[in-house]
C-alpha cells in the first residue's frame, strides 16, 4: 500500500497567483520590456569592450543577454565581482548571461553599467 501524503496547497496557490499575474501583464509586454532593458545595456557594454552574442534579428532574440568580457578578462571573475555589488548573472562557457524580467526597471541598466565601470577600474589597478 502507498500513502499519498498531503498536497502542497500553499505552493499551488502561489503558483496560481504567479501565473495569473504573468497572464495579466501579458507575455508579449514582458518580452518587450526585457528587450528594452537589453537595448539599454548592450550598446553601453559594447563601448566598454564586451562582445555580444545577441542576434540582430528581433524575431530570434531571447530573454537572456549573453556578453563576453573584454579580452584578458574571464567571465567567472566578472560574475563574482558583479555578485559582490548585488548584481546576479550566470557565467557559463566564458559568457556573462543576464536574464532580467518584468520587475527589473529600465533604470537598472545604468546600475549595471556603473558596476561594470567600477569593476573595470578595480581590475586595472596593479
Amino acid at each position: 500500500m502507498m500513502e499519498g501524503g498531503a498536497s502542497n496547497v500553499y505552493g499551488l496557490a502561489a503558483l496560481d497567483a504567479g501565473v495569473a499575474m504573468l497572464e495579466a501583464l501579458g507575455i508579449q509586454r514582458i518580452f518587450d520590456h526585457v528587450q528594452a532593458w537589453h537595448d539599454a545595456v548592450e550598446p553601453l557594454l559594447l563601448e566598454r569592450g564586451f562582445t555580444s552574442a545577441r542576434t540582430a534579428y528581433s524575431e530570434g532574440r531571447s530573454g537572456t543577454l549573453s556578453l563576453q568580457p573584454p579580452p584578458g578578462n574571464d567571465a567567472p571573475t566578472w560574475a563574482n565581482a558583479l555578485a559582490a555589488q548585488g548584481i546576479s548573472c550566470a557565467s557559463p562557457d566564458g559568457w556573462l548571461r543576464f536574464a532580467p524580467h518584468w520587475p527589473n526597471a529600465l533604470t537598472d541598466a545604468h546600475v549595471l553599467v556603473s558596476a561594470i565601470d567600477s569593476i573595470t577600474n578595480d581590475l586595472s589597478r596593479p
